[in-house]
């Protein structure tokens, strides 16, 4: 949930408005409780990084340069953050997933 509401703010942000966090926080609330929320949660996930990507691929070099709206920091900046941010979180789950393998 967490990686979903950023790809939406980052999105919202290439798009040229100024938004500091998620509308659902920062770590919005893992209510999944069961095999059809937790694959609803996954396609919430899966569209917003096929949106973010869309829209990535229509940018222009010479937007990359641009400042963030709000923000002091490049396009390409925050680009690199977004790639940053998933890899982090993909290294998280990985040592999460070795934990219960463990168990």
């Amino acid at each position: 949930m967490h990686i979903g509401a950023w790809q939406e703010v980052f999105l919202q942000r290439l798009m040229g408005q100024a938004v500091d966090e998620p509308k659902e926080g920062d770590f919005p609330p893992a209510t999944v409780s069961g095999e059809q929320e937790w694959k609803a949660a996954q396609q919430m996930l899966e569209r917003s990084h096929r949106k973010l990507l869309e829209y990535y691929a229509t940018l222009q070099n010479s937007q990359l340069d641009d400042k963030v709206i709000g923000k002091d920091y490049s396009t390409a900046f925050m680009l690199h953050g977004i790639i940053r941010h998933h890899v982090y979180h993909a290294g998280q789950i990985g040592l999460l997933k070795k934990l219960i393998r463990q168990s």
